[in-house]
């Protein structure tokens, strides 16, 4: 069985967690994002969680922290699915799409 998880062949579907700082306070949240690659799906959900103006993929690829005001963004972890994981969370409507 191969691991794409998509109807596109070079597309997979990635768990990611992103750490998010503020000051002493820490926050994990997590997404389910399609993409390329790790390092597409990592940066896309950097991309979706941010409140300001979007760091270019240059210098994201710079620099392992996303910081957003006082706000520290980064990823914590980036886990690509296997193909039954992803049949899993779509069947039982975790995922849309």
């Amino acid at each position: 069985m191969s691991n794409t998880t998509s109807s596109t062949s070079s597309t997979s579907v990635y768990a990611v967690t992103l750490l998010i700082r503020l000051g002493d306070y820490e926050k994990h949240i997590s997404k389910f994002i399609e993409a390329d690659s790790e390092e597409d799906a990592s940066y896309t959900a950097l991309v979706n969680e941010t409140h300001n103006e979007i760091m270019s993929r240059e210098d994201y690829d710079n620099c392992a922290e996303w910081w957003d005001d006082y706000m520290i963004y980064s990823v914590y972890s980036c886990n690509k699915l296997s193909d039954d994981a992803y049949e899993f969370l779509k069947k039982n409507s975790i995922l849309l799409g």
